[in-house]
């Protein structure tokens, strides 16, 4: 439904951008009155025909109208979504062909905690026999294994230095602090 191309940022670090195919377009055009008004509430100021733009304004999203109206986006927002899954390796990699074990006597703990959801739920999806594999980060393709290599400071001649998780606010900057 969707096409993608690789790009990299001002400060060269890898962007996926998405723009609908063709068969994307052909769905649009087969949806419903209903969902076409959900879209159309979400995706137009209240009340007129003005397309919402976003604009980052640094630490958030905002959604601008051509009429001058703007709204704070709960996009960045996070939900807590409770679900249990169970761990599963494929039969090759398991010492001895040991069964994985199930925790689906565990799903009743779900319902027990708080959660932050705003939308109403009132979709139910089950799922059997189903097999996900969740790994570590994977660049794929040279330029995101070569921009890898530049953030990691391989290509130096001088290696080393610190990694973190933290996120540097301002990489294009110089600190002032000291």
């Amino acid at each position: 439904m969707l096409n993608g191309l690789k790009l990299a940022s001002k400060e060269y670090q890898p962007v996926t951008c998405y723009q609908i195919s063709q068969k994307g377009l052909e769905f649009v055009g087969k949806m419903t009155r209903h969902d076409r008004t959900e879209v159309s509430a979400f995706a137009y100021e209240q009340g007129s025909k003005n397309l919402w733009k976003v604009d980052w304004r640094g630490e958030e999203y905002y959604m601008v109208s051509a009429s001058g109206a703007e709204q704070l986006s709960s996009v960045t927002d996070c939900e807590d979504v409770s679900y249990v899954s169970s761990a599963y390796l494929p039969t090759c990699l398991r010492h001895g062909g040991r069964p994985t074990l199930s925790n689906a006597h565990r799903a009743h703990e779900c319902g027990v905690s708080s959660n932050n959801i705003r939308d109403e739920l009132d979709e139910v999806i089950t799922l059997n026999s189903v097999s996900i594999i969740v790994s570590e980060y994977i660049p794929f393709g040279a330029n995101q294994i070569v921009q890898l290599n530049q953030n990691l400071g391989s290509t130096e001649r001088v290696q080393g230095g610190f990694f973190t998780a933290l996120i540097d606010e301002n990489s294009a900057g110089m600190d002032t602090s000291t």
